[in-house]
């Protein structure tokens, strides 16, 4: 289930990316590393010319051995998508250097469709030697085309310091520097994270003593023409994201309720629902527009909770107070399920405590089953 759900967003966002090194990446899991290390990046400092079409990136990394001397693999994250590449494994479009040699040895790693769609990435990489006490200063450049969303909504460039966080402890500092070359700042639509140091041609983010995470990674979304973003989003509506029935995820770049789902796991997500029949979601948020059709989503936690408020405020009986609050992925160890006189397979609990009627609901018995640790929920309702 959750895979589909992530499709669903990279389908929406054409990818151009890159980020920090990392040491010891794992090629089958994403940006994560196979083996600690006693290296620490003590420095770094980004630059980047960016213009309407593309971007050129230029990184500097300051790393110190603090333990014995280390062999380590050095991964950075190739994440520029089709259209815009084909990739060629015998040739690696980024250039790197080390103490200010060129290493021309540079292996490439490529995750395939499916984990390309879970999240992995694939990774240049190559290997280095640092004796104990030694100080590398390791440099990475390159160039790469726009990101674009479906539609062309608008530009992007994001590059992600999260990458950075399997080097040794915190990184002492760390600067991103974003030159804006031949377009105007009023163009860009948001600029995270939030309050760069800002001028009229660049954009500066500062870090001290970071361990850094997504939410320390930079993104920044832009339009070609003043005003030509609205009128892209006018024309060609996305789908609004409602979630737990409570909380509506705009379209809108601009809007802060557009990023609510980067605090939440894909993993989370029990349920999902993509509709344009939004008649009954309307009349509970008449005030937004659903010509793009509905995303229903709905969290591990709030299942079950949703079954307890109904089930309360039925006032069914003080057996209820024994029903209790866990996530729906932990439901199946404590109750059997039954409505009508059927039992409820897991995998279909979900779809069917959401489909339940309160104003239907003529009893509700809750108890011991012999020879089962689980107990017995049973509904019954005027069909």
């Amino acid at each position: 289930m959750k895979y589909i759900f992530v499709l669903i967003l990279v389908l929406l966002d054409t990818l151009s990316i890159w980020a920090d090194i990392a040491p010891n990446p794992i090629q089958a899991k994403g940006i994560s590393i196979k083996a600690p290390t006693e290296i620490k990046m003590t420095y770094e400092k980004v630059t980047i010319d960016l213009t309407l079409d593309s971007s050129f990136v230029h990184c500097y990394f300051e790393l110190h051995n603090e333990g014995n001397a280390e062999k380590i693999q050095i991964g950075f994250p190739y994440m520029n998508t089709l259209p815009y590449t084909s990739t060629n494994t015998n040739f690696a479009p980024i250039n790197v250097y080390q103490n200010g040699k060129k290493i021309d040895n540079i292996d490439f790693w490529e995750s395939d469709w499916v984990n390309k769609v879970t999240n992995s990435k694939s990774w240049y990489y190559w290997d280095t030697h640092l004796e104990k006490d030694e100080t590398m200063v390791e440099e990475v450049s390159y160039s790469l085309p726009h990101g674009v969303v479906k539609n062309n909504l608008y530009y992007k460039f994001d590059y992600l310091l999260s990458t950075g966080s399997g080097w040794k402890g915190k990184i002492d500092s760390a600067v991103i520097i974003v030159n804006l070359k031949n377009f105007n700042k009023e163009l860009i639509l948001t600029a995270l994270p939030d309050n760069p140091i800002s001028s009229d041609n660049q954009l500066i983010w500062k870090f001290y003593h970071i361990e850094p995470t997504t939410k320390d990674d930079i993104s920044i979304k832009y339009e070609t023409k003043l005003g030509q973003y609205s009128k892209n989003l006018k024309h060609h509506p996305l789908p609004i994201t409602i979630i737990d029935e409570k909380i509506i995820m705009s379209n809108d770049v601009r809007d802060p309720s557009y990023y609510y789902m980067d605090n939440i796991k894909p993993n989370s997500i029990t349920v999902f629902k993509i509709t344009r029949d939004s008649t009954e979601i309307k009349s509970i948020f008449p005030k937004n527009n659903y010509s793009g059709g509905l995303l229903l989503l709905y969290t591990d936690q709030f299942v079950p909770d949703r079954l307890i408020g109904i089930l309360n405020s039925k006032q069914v009986g003080n057996h209820i107070k024994k029903i209790k609050h866990i996530p729906l992925s932990k439901f199946k160890n404590y109750y059997i399920l039954e409505i009508d006189g059927k039992k409820i397979e897991q995998e279909q609990i979900p779809r069917e405590i959401l489909n339940i009627n309160e104003s239907k609901i003529k009893r509700v018995v809750l108890k011991d089953v012999k020879g089962n640790k689980r107990d017995k929920l049973s509904i019954e309702t005027n069909k």
